[in-house]
């Protein structure tokens, strides 16, 4: 079921994105098991949640450490959201955001003090929820052809 909803997950970012995005049959072999096997050292965490006798959500998170000299030190070591997906029927009801909390508690007790999730810029729905979550904007990249 993960790899249904991951697959779903990368099929709405090729929908709103494109070119680079890869199709759910392009993705590296071992993708899927790498996610579900993370390195202890990243204290990564897989959290489920099944309504009426199936998994409707998932979210998938890691300790991961930047190396930006400009900040803080201790703005560096954070949690981050690899990945949060929803089932389309059971949106709306609270799901995302009781993954996001859960896994924000679990990463706390690891001592970690902030949490970051990264949303493709076209997907609105994503950054709504993320903004009623309580996370702030940080910082925007840009691309361009050559």
């Amino acid at each position: 079921m993960i790899k249904v909803m991951n697959d779903g997950i990368q099929q709405a970012e090729l929908d709103l994105v494109g070119y680079p995005m890869l199709t759910p049959d392009q993705l590296p072999p071992g993708y899927l098991e790498n996610l579900l096997n993370r390195d202890p050292d990243e204290q990564g965490e897989l959290l489920v949640c099944e309504m009426d006798g199936r998994v409707v959500g998932f979210l998938s998170g890691r300790k991961t450490i930047d190396d930006d000299t400009l900040v803080d030190p201790a703005f560096n070591t954070y949690a981050l959201v690899t990945d949060l997906f929803v089932n389309r029927n059971y949106r709306s009801q609270g799901i995302g955001q009781a993954l996001m909390a859960e896994f924000a508690d679990r990463m706390r007790a690891k001592g970690l003090k902030w949490l970051h999730i990264w949303a493709k810029a076209r997907n609105r729905k994503a950054i709504e929820a993320y903004l009623r979550f309580g996370f702030e904007p940080y910082e925007a990249g840009f691309v361009k052809p050559l």
